[in-house]
């Protein structure tokens, strides 16, 4: 010790190689502190962590965190032997302080992640999501940690920096309104991967309904379905109530929920022939089979139908039902299912509720329209026939059999 005393003593008698060997020294140091704390300490903690059959300590003692820990290790030695630099003193102690705030400050931000995680952690707060609140203290405490870095720069008390700034962001606000909500809003839509490039969004309020051909910090362009271009305010967006397709594509499910009417006159009940005639269907035959053997053992009293007999409207909902098991576009991992919704003056509807693989508009309706293409021209196997608001044409040709008739 007594070797390396002189020796520091004799070497102050040369300033240049005496400053040179401390600030490389100090950088040195400070890189050994980091090594160890980034790779013995951080991976030593984490390991104790997970060897506890507890979460909790999982989840405060996280990487992330323990990362920005080791970072403060090298700063600080830096920031202790600053003084010893008369010609780095000044700026390498500013900038060390600098780093020291900006890392307590990123520090404070994993905490409150790490609160966020703690909560969630709870099945009955899941429901109730603090992600928010905790995204309005953080904006608080980094609009507060670029004040007190300006400060900092400008040797400025941050109140006198806070109060300059008042006055100015109010000008700002007024001259650069739109610029700045827009500013906020891509940061949002970015943040939480709201609008890409080739999405179809629907934004009602706006009248915008269409692929996204461009988005930009002020203006997103939106290419609506006749192909015409919108171009709508980025702000505007988040304003409104927006509707992205984008989930569909990537799910392979297209709903497709549409309805036709069936003429109430040509409800009934199955009777042997109409049983004998669907059990030749391949579809329904086994449940056809095993209505006729009900069917057979609760022989029609005179005038007396029992009440659990099969009506050809749900043996063709079965039908459906069954149908739409064959077809390989449809995804059935999705629901899927044939109702008969509420009747009205029109007749009695049947609804399709099933979601398509295909997504693409052409493919889409293709798969529709085959479906229902079968469906209503199989109507007739089950004697039931669609219903038709009369036309001039049908009304003339009722007229004209009545005039026959009267003649004859």
């Amino acid at each position: 010790m007594q070797f390396l005393k002189d020796y520091t003593e004799n070497l102050k008698n040369y300033p240049f190689l005496y400053e040179n060997a401390i600030f490389f020294g100090t950088m040195i140091l400070a890189l050994v502190s980091y090594f160890i704390t980034r790779k013995v300490v951080v991976p030593l903690i984490l390991k104790l962590a997970k060897k506890t059959s507890n979460e909790l300590d999982d989840i405060l003692l996280n990487k992330k965190l323990l990362r920005r820990f080791s970072y403060l290790a090298p700063v600080i030695i830096i920031k202790i032997f600053s003084s010893k630099f008369p010609f780095f003193d000044t700026f390498l102690g500013t900038v060390t302080e600098s780093l020291i705030i900006i890392l307590i400050f990123l520090i404070i931000s994993s905490v409150l992640d790490t609160f966020n995680d703690l909560w969630m952690l709870k099945e009955k707060n899941r429901n109730r999501p603090i992600k928010g609140y905790f995204q309005t203290i953080k904006m608080i405490l980094f609009i507060w940690m670029a004040v007190i870095l300006i400060g900092l720069f400008s040797q400025q008390n941050p109140w006198t920096i806070v109060t300059g700034l008042s006055a100015f962001t109010a000008v700002l606000l007024l001259i650069f309104r739109d610029t700045l909500l827009s500013f906020v809003a891509s940061i949002q839509i970015n943040k939480y991967d709201l609008i890409l490039v080739g999405d179809w969004i629907e934004v009602p309020g706006l009248g915008v309904d269409g692929e996204v051909i461009d988005v930009s910090l002020n203006v997103i362009r939106v290419k609506n379905f006749d192909n015409s271009i919108t171009m709508v305010p980025t702000y505007k967006i988040m304003e409104n109530s927006m509707k992205n397709w984008r989930g569909m594509y990537e799910a392979e499910g297209r709903r497709i929920r549409r309805s036709f009417l069936i003429d109430y006159n040509t409800m009934k009940m199955c009777d042997e022939n109409l049983l004998e005639k669907l059990s030749h269907i391949r579809l329904i035959a086994p449940f056809i089979e095993a209505k006729k053997t009900e069917f057979s053992s609760k022989k029609v009293q005179a005038g007396f139908i029992p009440e659990d007999f099969l009506t050809n409207i749900t043996a063709f909902i079965y039908y459906a039902q069954a149908y739409l098991l064959t077809i390989e576009d449809l995804n059935q991992n999705y629901t899927r299912i044939v109702r008969m919704l509420a009747p009205s003056e029109l007749g009695i509807p049947i609804e399709v509720y099933a979601f398509s693989k295909k997504t693409k508009l052409i493919e889409f309706e293709q798969v529709q329209g085959e479906i229902f293409d079968h469906l209503i021209a199989m109507l007739n196997e089950f004697d039931l026939r669609l219903y038709q608001r009369p036309s001039g044409l049908s009304l003339e040709n009722s007229n004209q059999v009545k005039t026959l008739k009267s003649v004859d």
